[in-house]
């Protein structure tokens, strides 16, 4: 969570692109923020299946919101959310396991 200039809160996270694209319904295409259209939001999927499956490559999607007027208690205090830590995911497994299991 971070406070902008003007006192706003804006959350920010990353996370596996399917998990992010649903619930996403703007996107940022380099000039501005505009709604995600079901064609647009499929081809990143199949981009992103292409890249994990054919190249062996981890994606990951970013998105922000703000923070509702509302909800801003949640980040202020002694018993904010802020005490939570964020932390990367963990390792994955080596490559050996990761074919055995199926998953690539």
């Amino acid at each position: 969570v971070v406070e902008d200039e003007g006192g706003s809160l804006q959350v920010f996270s990353r996370g596996p692109p399917g998990m992010v694209l649903s619930r996403c319904s703007s996107l940022w295409d380099g000039d501005s923020i505009r709604p995600l259209e079901e064609e647009e939001r499929r081809q990143l999927l199949g981009c992103n299946a292409s890249m994990a499956g054919n190249r062996c490559l981890e994606c990951f999607a970013f998105s922000y919101s703000p923070v509702p007027e509302e909800l801003k208690w949640l980040f202020s205090g002694d018993e904010s959310l802020q005490t939570i830590v964020l932390h990367d995911s963990p390792e994955p497994p080596p490559r050996s396991t990761r074919d055995r299991a199926g998953l690539y």
